[in-house]
């Protein structure tokens, strides 16, 4: 990407970005086994009637692309397209990437740093817990700006209700609803995604999937999918333990309830696909 704006003279706070997880190995790891999850459940890594034109030879952006883990998936299977992923940590970017993949640093709160109309498919998943109302504006409309008319836009993002929940369980994700809307996000922000997409004026075609992904129950799926979610509320441990009032081992007793309570009460998880195309 031999236009795109030089902002390392940019200083930013990652505070200000909101991402809830520590960086480091654990959340590496815990992100790996998401993306994992995630391509078993949908069967592929996006939704978006795109696979023809990756195939030929596109231009392809992801939107806090974290550790890459979408980005080398996608390079290998489609050679002959180009692949960035931009985030605002970078340290943790795969040291060693393909020819078709590259990354660069830079916060998506200033702006996209590419020109208009760069990229054939622009994808994002999981910023939900990063960003506020107004951001989310702001983002789309900067997706908007930088993907080539006919090109493809695709969104994904964590449901956060759980179905059939015990109340433990309940109570955990009340207590982070909580804390994310101190933080000034709205953890539901997935039900207006569409709505923000149409009223730019200029995508059709807005489409929205979901997959309901069993927590603890239903084979290695399920026990992937609840390990996975377990480590993300341990690694909000302290926050919970603040907004709680409670002990680290009282913290400790109500994560580890999950187990039980998944199983008993049958409860799932959903995740939310919104693709269109730009006029």
């Amino acid at each position: 990407m031999d236009k795109y704006q030089d902002i390392s003279n940019i200083n930013f706070s990652v505070e200000e970005f909101r991402y809830p997880f520590p960086s480091g190995k654990s959340e590496i790891n815990r992100s790996e086994v998401q993306h994992g999850i995630i391509k078993y459940v949908w069967q592929g890594n996006f939704s978006a009637d795109m696979d023809e034109k990756l195939k030929k030879g596109i231009r392809t952006l992801d939107i806090g692309c974290g550790y890459g883990s979408w980005i080398s998936d996608m390079a290998q299977t489609y050679p002959l397209s180009t692949f960035i992923g931009i985030d605002i940590v970078s340290r943790y970017f795969p040291k060693d990437t393909l020819p078709n993949a590259g990354y660069l640093e830079c916060n998506i709160l200033n702006g996209l740093p590419f020109p208009d109309e760069t990229f054939d498919f622009v994808y994002q998943r999981f910023l939900w817990s990063s960003l506020t109302e107004e951001q989310w504006t702001f983002i789309i409309g900067e997706i908007v700006r930088v993907t080539k008319k006919g090109g493809a836009i695709e969104l994904m993002e964590f449901e956060m209700k759980l179905t059939n929940s015990g109340p433990k369980t309940a109570l955990l994700f009340d207590v982070s609803e909580k804390f994310f809307a101190l933080k000034g996000v709205n953890p539901h922000i997935i039900s207006k995604i569409p709505i923000m997409l149409q009223s730019t004026g200029k995508l059709s075609n807005i489409q929205c999937k979901q997959e309901t992904i069993p927590l603890g129950w239903g084979g290695k799926l399920g026990e992937l999918a609840l390990r996975n979610l377990k480590s993300g509320f341990a690694a909000g441990k302290s926050k919970l333990m603040q907004l709680m009032n409670k002990s680290s081992e009282e913290c400790d007793a109500l994560i580890n309830a999950l187990d039980k309570e998944a199983e008993e009460y049958k409860t799932c998880m959903k995740h939310v696909r919104i693709f269109c195309k730009k006029d």
